[in-house]
């Protein structure tokens, strides 16, 4: 559930009251396990608000101490419990200050009225490296991500269902790279929750804050092949109208993944049949003329451009070569059927030998608008 789900600072207005304007909380529940909560923002004092007093235990991930991440914590109803345990789990800092110290040099006079360690619950405050541990029934994977500081991000697996969590996240100066341990680590997960900070329109000058736009979060689900992506850390200048055409532009551009891999899929399985098949595919194409140098490359040149663009390993023009070469093929079978000159062509290898006819133009009519559409998801 989600209880805070702004970056950088608490807000509050008209403006924000559907999302809400406390910063990052996130708690997950399961049958017979004590909270488990990912970091400890001001959405923290409301979830322990609702928490009945049989909650004796509380166990949080954190994933780097910006205030915007911890600032919640001397506010959390359980404090003020002296039977009560909080577990906290913090990356340990670069000049090797134990998170408990930076915990203790925030949370003290002169910008707090109260100590940490003068507060009623028990505090266990672990420091962490990128390592996996169990929690009661979860199992917990940290792993690290660039941002400013010391920085974790955590995949957290119940029953074989997982969620991994990414509140803060560095875009790299090439979009199209991801940190291998951020890949790894959000690798098949069924709930991805990240950073969401930017959009393209206020991302300039902002490069090295620490964030990431609206599109690299899709990219790094996509390329991860992530179920559900949850856009979270949001501007506090954001508005509940912004965040809702946000999120429908998302949801279509999310509806269209998957077009790639059905047309890469399709010109790998054309590409590598021919080449099984030899020669024979090529010699009725041959005899019309159309000359041995461009039809010997191209099953080979078939495959690549199919597997490029099925893991998405391509620029935008790759779909649109593709999308050429059906359509320089769809013309010659034009001619071929104006001159009722018909040969047979094997374009799927031996499965699928038969004459050239309209339906071989219909086919490669929805595979031309599949290879164009995919080159601008």
């Amino acid at each position: 559930m989600f209880h805070g789900v702004r970056g950088s600072t608490p807000c509050h207005s008209p403006e924000v009251q559907r999302y809400g304007g406390n910063t990052s909380c996130v708690s997950v529940a399961a049958p017979g396990e004590d909270p488990l909560i990912f970091d400890l923002g001001t959405g923290v004092r409301y979830f322990g608000a609702t928490l009945d007093a049989s909650v004796q235990c509380l166990n949080v991930l954190v994933s780097h101490l910006h205030w915007d991440h911890i600032q919640g914590l001397p506010f959390l109803p359980q404090l003020q419990c002296d039977g009560c345990e909080i577990n906290v789990w913090a990356p340990v800092q670069d000049d090797g200050r134990s998170a408990r110290e930076c915990f203790a040099a925030a949370i003290t006079e002169p910008v707090f009225p109260v100590a940490l360690d003068s507060i009623g619950a028990q505090i266990a405050i672990h420091d962490v490296a990128p390592s996996e541990w169990d929690i009661g029934s979860f199992t917990v994977r940290a792993a690290k991500v660039p941002h400013i500081g010391p920085t974790l991000g955590y995949r957290v697996t119940y029953n074989d269902r997982s969620v991994v969590y990414v509140s803060d996240h560095q875009e790299p100066a090439d979009p199209k790279w991801f940190a291998p341990d951020v890949l790894n680590l959000c690798e098949a997960a069924d709930v991805l929750i990240h950073d969401a900070q930017f959009v393209d329109a206020d991302y300039a000058g902002r490069e090295h804050w620490g964030h990431c736009r609206i599109d690299y979060a899709m990219s790094l689900a996509i390329a991860a092949r992530v179920s559900t992506l949850v856009m979270f850390h949001h501007d506090p200048s954001r508005s509940d109208d912004e965040l809702d055409a946000i999120e429908a532009e998302y949801q279509r551009r999310g509806a269209e993944v998957g077009i790639e891999v059905v047309v890469g899929v399709v010109m790998v399985w054309a590409g590598a049949s021919k080449l099984v098949a030899g020669s024979s595919w090529s010699d009725s194409v041959a005899s019309e003329g159309i000359p041995r140098w461009i039809l010997n490359p191209l099953p080979l040149l078939e495959v690549i451009i199919g597997a490029l663009t099925a893991v998405r390993l391509w620029v935008p023009v790759i779909p649109l070569v593709l999308a050429g070469l059906l359509m320089a093929f769809s013309g010659w079978i034009l001619v071929a059927i104006r001159k009722d000159d018909v040969p047979t062509c094997a374009c799927f290898g031996s499965m699928s030998k038969k004459p050239i006819g309209w339906q071989h133009v219909a086919r490669n009519s929805v595979l031309i608008a599949l290879a164009a559409s995919a080159a601008f998801v």
